[in-house]
Order: C-alpha cells, then sequence, then structure tokens
C-alpha cells in the first residue's frame, strides 16, 4: 500500500509517499513552495491556489497513492492563515477525490501520539528525531543539506519542518490505516 502524507499550507505544503512493502519505504517527499511577495491577500490566495492545482497533480502522478492522509486543518484557530490552509488542503482534497483516491484528516495529535507516543509533549524537533529515527539515511541527508546551506550562506535549517511534519503524517497514517480495506475508506 502506498499512502501520502500532506501538511497543509498555502505556502509551504509538505508531502511524503511511504510505501509498506513489507518495510516502510519513504519513497517520495517534498514542499509545494508558493512565494509570498508584495502581493494583496486575495492576488495571493489565487496565485497560491493555482499553483497548488498544478502541482499537486504532478504530486499524485509521481507517487500514485492508494490513500492519502492530511492533518485536520483546525478552522479559525490559524488566525490570519486559516483561509489560506483551508483553501489549500481544499485544492488537493478536490484533485485526490477526482482521481478516485480515498482522504483521511488526521488530528495533529493523534498522529503526534501515533510516532511519538501517547505521553510525549509533541515539538518540530521530536517529530523530526522520531522520523529520523524511522529513516536513518534521511537523518544523513538531513545533516549534508544544513552544510551545504551553510556553505552558500543561507540559514542551516536542513529539511523544513512542512517536510518532517509530512513524513510523520503519513506514518502515523501508513502504521493507523495501512491495513484497512480502502473500500470501507
Amino acid at each position: 500500500m502506498k499512502v501520502l502524507g500532506i501538511d497543509p499550507g498555502m505556502q509551504f505544503l509538505g508531502y511524503a509517499g511511504i510505501e509498506n512493502d513489507p518495510e516502510f519505504n519513504l519513497f517520495k517527499f517534498g514542499l509545494i513552495y508558493t512565494p509570498r511577495t508584495n502581493q494583496t491577500y486575495n492576488e495571493f490566495l489565487n496565485e497560491g491556489i493555482e499553483h497548488i492545482a498544478t502541482e499537486f497533480p504532478r504530486v499524485l502522478m509521481f507517487t500514485t497513492p492508494d490513500l492519502i492522509v492530511s492533518e485536520t486543518v483546525p478552522v479559525g484557530k490559524l488566525g490570519s492563515n486559516s483561509e489560506l490552509v483551508v483553501a489549500s488542503i481544499t485544492v488537493c482534497k478536490v484533485l485526490a477525490y477526482q482521481w478516485g483516491i480515498p482522504w483521511i484528516d488526521m488530528a495533529a495529535n493523534t498522529w503526534h501520539s501515533e510516532i511519538l507516543g501517547k505521553s510525549v509533549k509533541s515539538t518540530k524537533a521530536r517529530v523530526r528525531n522520531a522520523v529520523f529515527a524511522e529513516f536513518p539515511t534521511l537523518a544523513e541527508q538531513h545533516k549534508l543539506l544544513k552544510k551545504e546551506q551553510k556553505e552558500v550562506g543561507d540559514k542551516p535549517e536542513g529539511f523544513r519542518p512542512d517536510v518532517t511534519d509530512a513524513i510523520g503524517i503519513c506514518l502515523a497514517g501508513i502504521r493507523i490505516h495501512g491495513n484497512e480495506n480502502l473500500q470501507e475508506v
């Protein structure tokens, strides 16, 4: 089974694909990045929707998922970004439905508990470390990326949290829903 995990966002939408055959294989991950320039809110919203509507089908084409799992968007709790995040994930959902791919929304506390354990307080660093523990070669790539970023004068952050969150969402999704009959989802 192939699962695509989505960390929703208009400016940074993280995605990751994991296949369970028979072990977890992280085969694709990245960002759909919509840069915010000196635009009005509506111009950025419209451009972001168009950009995601163009890029997300490419992600679907390369990952060919059997299931998509996304973090539930906490409407209204993101302040001025709520509408942007809801718009980005709505575009993705519509495209997934058009492609006939089942979609599951997962609360942040659900996927955090699945990859960190129920009693562990979630932080971006803990999520990143849990993802790296599951995929050690990714940790090496992260270190190399930080080094390259530093050498060119960029902030050495490695993979963005949007990417490691998407991997965590995907990992939790495949652990929880990986053996389900997709007709019932």
